[in-house]
Formats: structure tokens, sequence, C-alpha cells
């Protein structure tokens, strides 16, 4: 959460330098910010339930969630301002991915899972077995249109 909007304001802030609106990239990092608040405020209904826990031990965890929603909003809010700046100030469009580091990045995020294939319930069976799973998040270039960005990832599973 906290490093989506970094890069929000980090693109905000290039945007502001160069004249240019990076208004993608940002809504994109906002988007995400916003995703990871929404799985907060989903992880702390589910963390603190109706307890009995002591008001003091919710306490700092509940203060530093709420910093962290209160910073995405004032991140979104910054971004709204500078994109009316820029509308004002006639900054240039920049919908190039090719010149915008923040989707030229996204490929530097590989990600994938192995996980062996267990085969009946016998231990010994299970540490001989040869079979593993391996799903691999294939990197597409990435796409820019008016209201879209495709990062280009793409989950493909693979049985050895």
């Amino acid at each position: 959460m906290s490093r989506e909007a970094g890069e929000a304001l980090k693109a905000i802030a290039k945007s502001i330098k160069t004249m240019s609106r990076y208004h993608v990239c940002v809504n994109t990092h906002i988007k995400n910010s916003k995703n990871a608040i929404e799985n907060l405020r989903l992880a702390l209904k589910l963390s603190f339930p109706e307890t009995e826990k002591d008001l003091l031990e919710i306490i700092p965890g509940v203060t530093m969630a709420s910093t962290l929603i209160d910073i995405g909003s004032y991140v979104e809010k910054i971004s709204e301002a500078v994109d009316e700046f820029s509308v004002l100030a006639h900054f240039k469009e920049n919908l190039d991915p090719k010149l915008s580091p923040e989707l030229g990045q996204h490929h530097l995020l590989h990600k994938g899972t192995v996980k062996p294939v267990l085969e009946g319930d016998n231990e010994e069976e299970c540490n001989n077995s040869p079979h593993v799973v391996i799903a691999v998040h294939d990197e597409q270039p990435p796409t820019v249109n008016e209201n879209n960005v495709n990062l280009g990832a793409e989950k493909t599973t693979v049985v050895v």
C-alpha cells in the first residue's frame, strides 16, 4: 500500500517536473493502493472481531492502518489536483509505455510458484514423487489505451 502510494507520488513529481501527463501510471498505482487498502480493511475486520482483546493491544495496529488509509486518500487527492493543474497548464500527453518507467519496470516483478504434487498418503512416496507443478506468470509487452493499462501478466501452469 505504501509502496504504491510512493510510486504514485514519484510519477506525480515527474509529471510536474517534465510537464508531461502520466495519469495512466498514477491511476494504476492509486488503483493498486486502493485494492491494498480494501484488503487491509478486510484483514482488520477478520483479525479483530468482537473479542475480549484488551483495547491497548488493538490501538497500535488500528492507528497504523488508519494512517495508511489516510495516506492513500491524500495521494488520490494530490493526483486529482495535479491532473487538473496539468490540464490548465497544457502538459503534454505521455502515453508511450517505453517513455514511462513505471510501466517499464513491471516486467521486473516476475512471479511464479512451484508446488510439489503429492501421490498417495505414504510420506516416503511423497518425498520420492517426480511430479512438480510450476505456475508461471508470463510477461507480454504492456499496452496502453485511453481508459486502460494492460501490464501483460498472464498465468500459465506447466506439469512436469
